[in-house]
């Protein structure tokens, strides 16, 4: 318990700014709102791209690992069961969902754990099952994303339902 409260208190300030606004945005996606095409690419796409950066190891293995993990998200999403999703006016209308908020907490907690890894136990971060470990997590992560993002479009397309 009391490496916990070490590690903690010693998380720089910055880091509970971003918790909340990415706690805030996730409790705003619980209710329905309208998103335009726009917003509806940008969860995704910052997700992805911060998870992408996050990856300790860059390797070809690492990547390929993050690439196949994302596919796997995506396609995943695609195949749950879904939820009605209307277009009016040229902005979807996304019924709530605890989803994003989830995503969003798991990217951030991944990353949080790998900067406490880096400042504790740096050696930790060049073992290869701990590499491509996370590089799935992130991969499937923001797949997630992107998957409820394409559902969501092809839902309001075709009048049918997406997972939102």
């Amino acid at each position: 318990m009391e490496n916990l409260l070490m590690i903690i208190a010693n998380t720089p300030l910055w880091v509970f700014g971003l918790l909340a606004g990415l706690t805030l945005l996730g409790v705003k996606q619980l209710r329905l709102r309208p998103l335009s095409p726009q917003r509806l690419v940008l969860l995704p796409l910052a997700m992805g791209t911060w998870s992408l950066m996050s990856l300790t190891d860059k390797s070809t293995q690492s990547l390929l690992c993050y690439l196949g993990a994302a596919v796997l998200g995506t396609v995943l999403m695609l195949l749950m069961p879904r939820r009605a999703v209307r277009r009016e006016q040229g902005l979807y209308l996304v019924p709530g969902s605890p989803l994003p908020l989830v995503l969003m907490l798991s990217i951030f907690l991944l990353h949080y754990v790998s900067g406490v890894l880096q400042a504790r136990a740096p050696e930790l971060l060049t073992t290869p099952g701990l590499l491509l470990g996370s590089s799935a997590a992130y991969g499937t992560l923001s797949g997630l994303l992107i998957g409820r993002m394409l559902a969501i479009v092809l839902a309001a397309r075709s009048g049918t339902e997406a997972r939102a």
